[in-house]
């Protein structure tokens, strides 16, 4: 989160940041909603780091894009057409981006994916 908060404070005015928060028991030791505890990990990391990412807790959206691993960046133009999907992006790949120039960003799986791979590869 705190390479994202720079590119944030670096893009300002010309990209916008929203964190994509999971409310239910995934990751959760404790069956049952925890929503309280992902929210206050996250606002103890974002005092501990100094961030200022914003962030919409929405199960909903995090099961129907089938996340498995965060972070999981959509890039999305003015337009609202989809421009990349990745793990990570540099500052250099987002630059590239805003000025509308092809870039290939690093992969993200989403979970089908990742069990497709391993029953290719075994």
């Amino acid at each position: 989160m705190p390479q994202e908060d720079s590119l944030l404070k670096e893009f300002a005015g010309k990209v916008q940041f929203l964190l994509v928060g999971y409310t239910g028991s995934q990751y959760s030791r404790v069956k049952g909603p925890d929503y309280k505890r992902v929210q206050e990990l996250y606002e103890r990391m974002k005092q501990r780091l100094n961030i200022s990412l914003p962030v919409a807790y929405d199960s909903t959206l995090f099961h129907k894009m089938d996340i498995t691993a965060c972070p999981y960046l959509v890039i999305i133009d003015p337009v609202g057409i989809i421009r990349g999907v990745t793990s990570a992006i540099s500052s250099k790949e987002l630059r590239a981006l805003v000025n509308n120039e092809r870039v290939v960003l690093r992969r993200a799986y989403r979970q089908w994916e990742l069990q497709e791979e391993k029953a290719t590869v075994l």
